[in-house]
């Protein structure tokens, strides 16, 4: 009857949250994918709760009841949507200090395809290719093999047949440096942050469980009168 007068109830996918509990509580850092769960888990009790306000409060007063039981933690899924985007990324906005550390990276990105271009101008002729290639994570010059002595820097890759070396010249391997220190911070920032949402998901547990259960509990008396 309910189900014929309201509607489906509002259930989205729902997991259990039970193990990502867990983890926070043992000091464990959850991932975006598992952050992302407990949001939805989050906004499928708020729609619950909303669905059961509409309810005429004279009837149904068992599973309206029920529903009242569920705990409002949308402070807990605006911070994770705050940081964690759709595709599971950390948003720039995360932090002032994650905006500030991809913008340096963004600087530094350019100055290297700058110098580099310059250098594929200089050394045009001593190239198998007039592309900037990357090996391990450096910008790295396509040299053919009979010119490996004339642009100084380190050798980082062989093509299979020998005939090109890729060399990060000498006057990149600085800016390279700035690079790589900037990537590690960038994944410094992004494990505080999630360390930092996790401890709220750690922080209220019991609430977060009790409304994981009532979604469970409900969806099941929903599947049945389906």
């Amino acid at each position: 009857e309910l189900i014929n007068n309201y509607g489906n109830l509002p259930l989205e996918i729902s997991f259990d949250i039970s193990k990502f509990i867990t983890i926070a509580k043992k000091d464990g850092i959850l991932s975006p994918l598992e952050l992302d769960h407990i949001a939805l888990d989050i906004i499928n009790s708020r729609k619950i709760f909303e669905y059961f306000k509409k309810v005429d409060e004279n009837k149904f007063p068992l599973l309206k009841a029920y529903s009242r039981k569920l705990n409002d933690e949308s402070f807990i899924y605006n911070n994770i949507k705050k940081c964690i985007a759709d595709d599971l990324s950390i948003k720039s906005t995360a932090s002032n200090e994650l905006l500030n550390i991809r913008n340096n990276i963004t600087k530094i990105e350019k100055n290297i395809r700058e110098h580099s271009l310059s250098l594929i101008n200089q050394y045009k002729d001593y190239l198998t290719d007039n592309t900037i290639s990357i090996r391990n994570d450096h910008f790295v010059l396509p040299v053919k093999s009979t010119y490996k002595n004339i642009i100084p820097g380190i050798i980082h890759d062989v093509s299979s047949t020998g005939s090109t070396i890729f060399i990060e010249p000498n006057s990149l391997v600085m800016l390279s440096n700035q690079l790589y220190v900037l990537k590690c911070e960038e994944k410094e920032e992004i494990n505080r942050i999630l360390k930092s949402l996790t401890s709220m998901v750690a922080n209220e547990e019991n609430q977060l469980l009790t409304n994981n259960k009532i979604i469970a509990q409900l969806d099941f008396i929903s599947s049945k009168a389906i």
